[in-house]
């Protein structure tokens, strides 16, 4: 439940103006009551430098949350420029990348402050003294400053944001960060090949409920479970596929005659969405990546040395999981103690590699199979693949890349094109026997 409620918070873009909003609303009112006297006179206490009239501070604070009104009308346009360019240049799916930004979720939420700030101070005027000198004009000038900081580093920041070798760099960087946790994941139980499950016990499938895609899996809290139900858990999904009311999300086997259904407190480890988060599917990410190589390599944008970048990152990312195979990662009753006398708990079916290789690389094969240099790109991404993949994996990928040669044009199977594509296919072919 908490987890949830974090990642709502965390993908949405109005918390943080609204808590700035906030604290702007409640120096508004703290300055209101400074200024009418009621605990201390301003004169008194705050140098007179950055004390300004009555008439003066109402004229200074109408000015500036007519500015401040203005600029965060030009912010917001200049948001959805970039949004955009995005959505049409790279991918629907990084859209959500810019808008839960930090440094863009900050400048709206500065401009939005300062607007109020300004407004309900104007407002509290009305309760000053007549003569007596206050303070909020001058706060209001320190916050249209801090706004007008804040929108130069706003102006940078889009302008390297949006540039593609930033956005793939992110990308990567997300999907690496990710690759690392499903490595400690495994550090939690033991990989086996092959896992079968419980016989002669009774079985129960734990329905998902809702469709959508399986953004979260609380790993740790199934096993906790499974462990006071005393059964056996084999969950066959993992983040990012796509289930229905009626798929099962896992199976729960038992010899109990009284068993509790535990199907409800099963189904809420998952978080289902209308779309896949990459939180713990670093899949997502690199399906960006690839969105953003297809895009690239498009007769409209026709750039294929982003598409060449693209799939090297690609290659990079994927060379991280080329040493783990398809199989079972098995959490024991004890986990302390050895494999026969401890029974399972838990069966967690890993990643396919094969299937991760034809969903990275497919797609940009069937689109971009007449570019020879695409084509090279992909055959390279691959060998940085089989650098640090097991034997089982490289011969995944050397039947890949047979599968690329098959598809290749006629006009690509002859001369030049043909001696440097059989050259990449041959160093592939070194990886393999080594």
């Amino acid at each position: 439940m908490l987890k949830r409620l974090w990642l709502k918070l965390k993908y949405s873009i109005w918390l943080k103006p609204a808590w700035m909003t906030l604290a702007a609303l409640l120096l508004a009112v703290l300055s209101g009551l400074v200024d009418s006297g009621r605990w201390f006179r301003p004169a008194t206490v705050v140098p007179p430098f950055l004390l300004t009239g009555v008439e003066l501070a109402q004229t200074i604070l109408g000015v500036t949350s007519a500015a401040l009104l203005t600029m965060t009308v030009f912010t917001f346009s200049t948001t959805m420029v970039v949004l955009t360019t995005y959505s049409s240049q790279y991918s629907p799916r990084v859209v959500k990348n810019f808008l839960t930004d930090d440094e863009t979720v900050q400048t709206l939420g500065l401009f939005m402050a300062g607007f109020v700030y300004s407004i309900m101070a104007l407002s509290f005027m009305k309760t000053s003294l007549n003569g007596q000198p206050v303070i909020s004009a001058n706060l209001s000038i320190l916050l249209i400053m801090l706004c007008l900081i804040q929108f130069l580093r706003y102006v940078n920041h889009v302008s390297a944001y949006i540039q593609v070798k930033n956005l793939i760099q992110r990308l990567q960087d997300q999907a690496g960060d990710c690759i690392r946790d499903y490595r400690d994941f495994l550090m939690q139980g033991n990989i086996s090949r092959q896992y079968a499950p419980p016989e002669g016990q009774r079985q129960l499938d734990v329905k998902a409920g809702k469709y959508g895609y399986i953004r979260l899996i609380n790993y740790q809290r199934l096993t906790r479970i499974a462990k006071e139900a005393d059964c056996t858990i084999v969950l066959s999904k993992i983040t990012g596929v796509f289930v229905t009311e009626e798929t099962s999300l896992l199976t729960v086997y038992h010899d109990q005659e009284d068993f509790e259904d535990p199907s409800s407190r099963f189904r809420g480890c998952f978080t289902i969405g209308n779309e896949p988060l990459e939180d713990q599917d670093f899949l997502f990410s690199v399906q960006k990546i690839n969105e953003i190589t297809l895009r690239s390599i498009s007769p409209g944008i026709n750039d294929p040395n982003t598409a060449i970048h693209c799939l090297k990152m690609t290659g990079v990312l994927l060379s991280h999981l080329a040493d783990l195979e398809h199989g079972w990662l098995l959490v024991r009753q004890d986990e302390h103690a050895s494999a026969v006398d401890s029974p399972v708990v838990a069966a967690f079916e890993l990643i396919d590699f094969e299937k991760i290789i034809d969903q990275s690389f497919s797609q940009v094969v069937h689109y971009g199979r007449q570019d020879r240099s695409v084509v090279l790109a992909i055959i390279k991404a691959l060998g940085i693949i089989m650098e640090r993949a097991t034997y089982r994996n490289r011969q995944i990928i050397m039947v890949f890349i047979d599968y690329i040669w098959d598809k290749l044009p006629d006009d690509l199977k002859s001369g030049h094109d043909l001696r440097l594509l059989e050259q990449e296919r041959a160093e592939c072919l070194q990886l393999l026997d080594r």
